[in-house]
């Protein structure tokens, strides 16, 4: 049975910093190239904190690595063509993945043709659900997990029963589900940490029927298992936020036409550019923003032409009621 002092590994691991680089360049027929770039170390690219779109009939995906001064650094590269929305996630189910949805709007008119793009990073809620993990995040001191992980693992063993609560038939009443839930509470509350830390090295199994002991002979026996799976997903969430701490992002759009809004940090020339890390979205979304107008000089001209035409019919009806 899969242990869950797992995270821990997290902490005493050296974290590499992976720069993910992502272009956007937008064509006046409506349709994008959007280009992710990763550069690391090996672990730290290819362990799925930040996910690439899986390579199909959209995506083209490629791995390169060089030396530089006698470490090796790996980089994936993924690109695609791409039309209005779209969502990087299969799973849109699962809570875990950075996601990260795009989305274009092309707007014709008789004269002009707006482009509004934006993209948002969601963000991870870590103060809501963490917050002493998030402030450490935050402030990028040393992960000290006798002081976090009680917090986490109350998080997660929550979270799990409120989803057994929606996804299983257990004959369980409702108002006996809250007092699990508060004997959780509690119990990570009063656990000394370094016992909890201890007990965390144990199977997942042994670890809930000790935590859940006061309730075992109330309960199913199929409600461990399935508590057991359901954690799983809000152990991986905080997995990723974790794995993402020494990632930065670089973002760059470049438009069609002259710009009307945007919310980038720097423009040149036709390119809109963002800078931001986890600290960004660590609990709030991040929205890229831009739009965008082309006009068109024909039919420009026709209107221009159309109203000199209504000028001089005006002029030439009041010259005769005059005279």
């Amino acid at each position: 049975m899969k242990k869950l002092k797992y995270f821990l590994v997290l902490l005493f691991v050296t974290v590499s910093c992976v720069e993910h680089v992502i272009t956007v360049r937008i064509h006046p027929d409506g349709h994008y190239t959007m280009q992710i770039r990763s550069s690391g170390d090996s672990t730290d690219v290819f362990d799925n904190d930040f996910s690439h779109p899986i390579p199909n009939d959209i995506w083209m995906k490629s791995i390169q690595s060089s030396v530089e001064e006698n470490d090796t650094i790996w980089t994936m590269t993924t690109q695609g063509y791409l039309f209005g929305f779209t969502r990087f996630n299969e799973d849109s189910l699962s809570l875990a993945p950075l996601r990260y949805p795009v989305n274009l709007i092309k707007k014709e008119g008789w004269i002009s043709t707006r482009f509004i793009f934006s993209q948002i990073f969601s963000g991870r809620g870590a103060f809501r659900k963490y917050p002493i993990l998030a402030e450490a995040l935050r402030s990028n001191a040393k992960l000290d997990s006798i002081r976090w992980m009680p917090e986490a693992m109350e998080y997660i063993c929550t979270q799990a029963i409120h989803d057994i609560q929606t996804t299983h038939h257990f004959d369980i009443e409702t108002i006996f589900l809250e007092r699990i839930r508060h004997h959780l509470q509690n119990y990570f509350i009063h656990v000394k940490k370094e016992k909890l830390l201890k007990e965390l090295d144990e199977n997942r199994d042994i670890f809930l029927r000790r935590a859940f002991s006061p309730f075992l002979t109330q309960l199913p026996d199929e409600f461990i298992p399935a508590m057991s799976q359901a954690m799983k997903p809000h152990e991986e969430e905080l997995r990723i936020t974790m794995g993402l701490q020494d990632d930065s992002f670089e973002y760059r759009v470049l438009m069609p036409g002259m710009m009307t809004h945007t919310n980038a940090d720097t423009i040149m020339n036709d390119t809109l550019k963002w800078i931001f890390d986890l600290e960004t979205f660590l609990n709030d979304d991040v929205t890229i923003e831009a739009e965008s107008v082309i006009f068109s000089q024909t039919r420009l001209q026709q209107l221009i032409l159309l109203l000199v035409l209504s000028l001089l019919i005006f002029i030439g009806v009041m010259w005769k009621r005059s005279r």
